[in-house]
């Protein structure tokens, strides 16, 4: 088989801790596509190959004729160490391939993602827009270091090898079959593909005003400031599954810099058409200026119209870094008064329950969009599913 033929690089959708912590993917006619022989991400052993930086281990996927022409949606992948004391791995990429008549044909990738070891990683491809027309279907981890002995690759199941189910391109040979390496087992690799190529992939409002407008004034794409667990979920829907109990929420400044004056507030549920609201700001001089379309309504409106944002319920009181005198004030705002919290960077430890919640607020920034003179800007929201 030729090597990598690179005809999609979707690097602008890179998001290095997309597939650190798991981001679901739960449409209603999503298939998921799995030749190793495991339940959910337990057991699985680690390849025993000398994998070389740039090598690309991949599973191979020959689906039903009748669910062509299919939409890419999530990639899973196991990824794990001998030892387990791995931590986060930057790999080069994680690609999809078609095969054609002289070789697998890339079709799209996503470029530097962060694997953390030991966890079944899951990535959101639904942005990247793959419609595939026929088969067979790779999908693979191409490699930025050599793992070593000890470092941590894509898990095997461990109970022998199916025939044209394993690929690995390699720097050396280019493309060889699994089997014939002596892999023992079907890499953990699993593809989850939209049966409905034909329904619009374009997000809507609800979508789309989770990505904030932080950094936009200059008409460049909106920069993340908000984190869990270090991530800001997926690329699109920013959705990301943790588990109850203490979880990190995180704050960094914006790129264009400044002080970072923040406020923030974990509401409960995830952002629908109904919960969207207009933020709005005092501009300074007696008028009011609009800041955007918010997830949810901030209380911040309430300076303007008392009542007319209600408080969280299950955190009633946000963060912020400014003081705030008063407790009448605090209050209003759903806010404490002092002392304030740190300014950014800054990490507050929390304890989830179960549910659904979305972390989202304002952040002073040099480059917001409002066409106001205050340069207050809507972070991006991260939508917590919470489980046992």
């Amino acid at each position: 088989m030729p090597r990598i033929s690179r005809l999609v690089s979707c690097g602008a959708l890179a998001c290095a801790v997309i597939l650190a912590v798991p981001a679901p993917c739960r449409a209603d006619d999503l298939v998921r596509l799995q030749n190793d022989s495991l339940v959910g991400d337990a057991g699985g052993a680690v390849i025993d190959l000398p994998l070389l930086a740039g090598d690309v281990p991949c599973a191979v996927f020959d689906p039903d004729p009748s669910l062509f022409p299919l939409r890419v949606a999530t990639v899973e992948i196991l990824w794990g160490s001998l030892l387990g004391l791995s931590g986060d791995t930057v790999v080069r990429a994680v690609h999809v391939f078609v095969g054609g008549e002289s070789g697998p044909i890339l079709v799209g990738s996503l470029d530097f993602p962060v694997l953390r070891d030991g966890e079944l990683n899951r990535c959101d491809l639904s942005g990247l827009d793959i419609v595939i027309e026929s088969g067979p279907i790779f999908v693979g981890v191409e490699l930025l270091d050599a793992p070593g002995l000890l470092g941590a690759t894509v898990k095997i199941d461990g109970d022998g090898c199916l025939v044209d189910a394993n690929a690995l391109f390699s720097v050396l040979g280019g493309w060889l079959d699994g089997c014939l390496l002596s892999l023992g087992g079907d890499l953990v690799i699993r593809l989850l593909v939209s049966t409905d190529p034909d329904e619009d992939p374009t997000p809507g409002p609800e979508i789309t005003s989770r990505w904030g407008n932080v950094d936009t004034g200059d008409g460049g794409d909106a920069a993340p400031v908000l984190f869990v667990n270090g991530s800001t979920g997926g690329p699109v829907n920013r959705e990301l599954e943790m588990t109850a109990g203490p979880n990190e929420v995180s704050i960094i400044r914006p790129p264009a810099g400044g002080s970072g004056l923040y406020a923030f507030w974990i509401f409960d549920g995830e952002p629908t058409l109904e919960t969207l609201a207009e933020a709005r700001a005092k501009d300074g001089s007696g008028g009011v200026q609009s800041l955007g379309t918010a997830t949810f309504c901030l209380p911040t409106n309430n300076v303007l119209v008392p009542g007319d944002c209600p408080c969280p319920l299950t955190f009633p009181v946000g963060f912020t870094s400014k003081v705030i005198f008063g407790a009448n004030t605090a209050a209003r705002l759903c806010l404490h008064n002092q002392p304030r919290d740190p300014f950014p960077p800054a990490s507050f430890f929390l304890n989830f329950p179960i549910g659904t919640f979305t972390v989202t607020g304002l952040i002073l920034d040099p480059n917001a969009p409002s066409p106001g003179p205050r340069k207050i800007a809507l972070t991006n929201s991260v939508v917590c599913l919470v489980s046992p």
